[in-house]
């Protein structure tokens, strides 16, 4: 509030606020943004960050620059969905020709007009930020999925991840909520990948069959890893607390980012690469029973494994 009061009536200090908030994304959101959590009390309160979400804020800001894509690999209750949205209101108040485009897997998740969905947090965020960063906006330039900014033309817009997601129109970056758990994923990502070079998914892990795992370990995409342990108030006994009332695959995607153990349903309850990983590559043994076994993939692609039983009984796929 003696921000604001000075702010009012220092002109010079309002502009050298201002260029600060320009400049340091960080400054802002810790300055002039507010948060909400309904377990806490006041429920509502300044968005001062943790040092690993102003990595995470300098991480976005460093993607986006560079116009290159990144990844965000979380455990649940870290604060990454707030994070990306404190950003994206900063870049559509300071920012010139931006445009952010937002996705999830339900079109409800992306906009219910509820704090649970990403609009929601965003209309959080710009209904308290003081409006002498921001023109007065009416139902023009607030609607379903879409927040345009009438002072400098910023868009940001939603849609659910549907196969088509992203072809509607470029973007100058993109974010792809909870994309390990999308069906589909690979059409996804084909679909906007052409359309913004700034293309950033986020997600828990949900087992290694699904674009968000090939991304995360096939290739060299700059990946942010937000585990829960660099949470300053999450210690061994909140984890132990919380592992208590899971199932080992919802610790795995929850809480410990692995992408082994995350998958319900597995065939192998326990993962072990000493026992299921083998040492050398496998080939093709004549000798050896032959068999073929196809998935041919509901919600997702197709999948054929061809194995053979050794002598001693070892089950060995070697395609």
């Amino acid at each position: 509030m003696d921000l604001f009061k000075r702010m009012k009536s220092d002109e010079e200090f309002r502009a050298l606020e201002i260029a600060m908030c320009r400049r340091f994304p960080t400054h802002f959101i810790n300055n002039w943004c507010m948060t909400f959590d309904p377990r806490r009390a006041p429920k509502h309160f300044p968005f001062s960050t943790y040092e690993f979400q102003d990595e995470a804020i300098q991480w976005l800001q460093d993607r986006y620059k560079k116009k290159e894509q990144g990844l965000i690999e979380k455990s649940r209750d870290m604060g990454a969905t707030w994070i990306v949205c404190a950003w994206v209101i900063w870049a559509w108040i300071f920012e010139q020709g931006f445009i952010a485009r937002f996705g999830s897997r339900k079109e409800d998740l992306v906009d219910d007009y509820t704090l649970d969905s990403i609009f929601g947090k965003l209309r959080y965020l710009l209904q308290r930020v003081p409006t002498i960063f921001k023109r007065t906006m009416d139902k023009r330039h607030d609607s379903h999925m879409k927040l345009l900014n009438p002072h400098n033309g910023n868009q940001i817009v939603g849609e659910s991840m549907n196969v088509g997601f992203g072809r509607g129109g470029r973007s100058s970056v993109a974010f792809l909520d909870e994309f390990a758990h999308v069906q589909h994923s690979e059409a996804v990502w084909a679909s906007v990948v052409e359309n913004t070079d700034c293309l950033i998914p986020l997600s828990t892990p949900n087992g290694k069959g699904n674009q968000f795992a090939w991304l995360r370990h096939e290739t060299k995409i700059p990946v942010l890893s937000l585990h829960w342990s660099r949470h300053p108030l999450k210690d061994k006994t909140w984890y132990e607390n919380k592992k208590s009332t899971m199932k080992p695959w919802q610790v795995g995607q929850e809480l410990d980012l692995s992408y082994e153990t995350s998958k319900e349903g597995k065939v192998y309850t326990r993962f072990d690469r000493k026992w299921h990983i083998a040492k050398e590559v496998i080939k093709f043994n004549a000798a050896y029973e032959q068999w073929v076994s196809w998935d041919f993939g509901y919600a997702g692609a197709m999948a054929i494994l061809f194995g053979q039983i050794t002598p001693e009984g070892i089950i060995q796929i070697w395609q």
